[in-house]
Formats: C-alpha cells, sequence, structure tokens
C-alpha cells in the first residue's frame, strides 16, 4: 500500500487516502485509490489507468492530480498517466504530444465499473472515436464543457463504432465508458478506444 499525503485529495468521507496495487499478472497489477476511516477501509475506486508494473513504479499527486510512473521490463524509460481525482470519479488526463494528436487505448473493464477520460480542445476542432470491445455489450458517453448530460451515448459490442464530432466551444471534454452488467459470460470486458482530434 501506498499512502496519498496531498492535503488538497478530497477524502469523502475518510480519515486518509492510500493507494494500493491488485495483482494482475506477473509483476503486474491494477492501481485503486482507497479511503481509510479508523483501521477501515471505507471505499475504493478503480483508477482509469493501465495496469502498472510494481517492479518499475512511482507515483506522485499535487493538487489533486495523482500521477503514476510504471516502465516495462528491461532498459525501458518510464512512461507517466495523470489522473485527477474531483471526490467521486477518477479521470485519465489526456496529454496529445506536439507530434501527435490522437491516442489509443486497449483497457480491461469489470462489470458495472465506468473508466473516465478528459482533455482539453479548441472551438472548431474536429474530434473523431472509434470503439471496440470484446465480452460484454459496453456504452460510450460523451459530455461537453458545460453539458451535465452526454451530448452522445452510445452502445457497442463487437463490431466497430465511429463518431465524430464538431467542438462548439473551447474547454475540457469528458469521455467515460461503462461495461453493461447483463447475461455475458464474462465478468470483465476488454475495450480499445481511439481518440483523434483534428
Amino acid at each position: 500500500m501506498f499512502p496519498l499525503e496531498c492535503n488538497e485529495l478530497l477524502k469523502n468521507g475518510a480519515d486518509r487516502l492510500i493507494m494500493k496495487i491488485t495483482a494482475d499478472s506477473g509483476s503486474y497489477g491494477v492501481p485503486y485509490l482507497v479511503g481509510i476511516k479508523g483501521e477501515k477501509e471505507v471505499w475504493s475506486k478503480r483508477f482509469t489507468a493501465s495496469a502498472v508494473n510494481l517492479a518499475k513504479f512511482d507515483y506522485s499527486c499535487k493538487g489533486n492530480v495523482i500521477t503514476l510512473w510504471s516502465a516495462y521490463p528491461g532498459p525501458n524509460n518510464p512512461t507517466s498517466q495523470k489522473i485527477t481525482w474531483n471526490g467521486k470519479n477518477l479521470e485519465k488526463q489526456i496529454e496529445f504530444l506536439k507530434s501527435s494528436n490522437s491516442g489509443d487505448f486497449y483497457e480491461s473493464l469489470p462489470e458495472e465499473v465506468t473508466d473516465h477520460y478528459s482533455f482539453w480542445a479548441k472551438k472548431g476542432q474536429h474530434i473523431f472515436l472509434q470503439v471496440n470491445n470484446i465480452y460484454s455489450p459496453t456504452t460510450l458517453s460523451f459530455y461537453g464543457r458545460s453539458s451535465a448530460e452526454p451530448i452522445e451515448k452510445f452502445e457497442f459490442y463487437k463490431d466497430d463504432k465511429h463518431w465524430d464530432y464538431i467542438l462548439p466551444e473551447t474547454g475540457k471534454y469528458k469521455i467515460s465508458v461503462t461495461n453493461i452488467k447483463g447475461e455475458q459470460k464474462y465478468d470483465t470486458s476488454m475495450y480499445y478506444l481511439k481518440i483523434k482530434i483534428q
């Protein structure tokens, strides 16, 4: 377990926050944000993040942002994942590189769990989304800068789903991906999300 001692992080009824990594495969694990009250775990939130290699892992927090560093085995440099905690959801910040305007995400998603993504974009830019998954039906919701309800929401399962939209204003946009509870054989889905902005 890893203590998180940033005072700005909302504790949501807990006395303190920790991060724990649950075993996934070999030295890799899935990070969770955990609220502790007294000596008891009172809530737990799965990070919207790729599994991390505990053999090459580090982390930090500043304000309401938790940064995870991890590297593949061997002589590889660590890469970072920035996650924003708003007291309710953990949102993965998508930061497009100067040389690239797109991002690809391959993630596992347990039943009835939602992954949250956020990114900044400018008015008039064109966003293209491509999604696919296996094992179970999944929904994607796209939220505008000032919309409480999704601008677009659709279900996808096995076949590729494409959607594009011209952004009406400059600001922060959000995407959520949810594994729907149903009669599927598997409790965990695997999905692919591609985001491109022009």
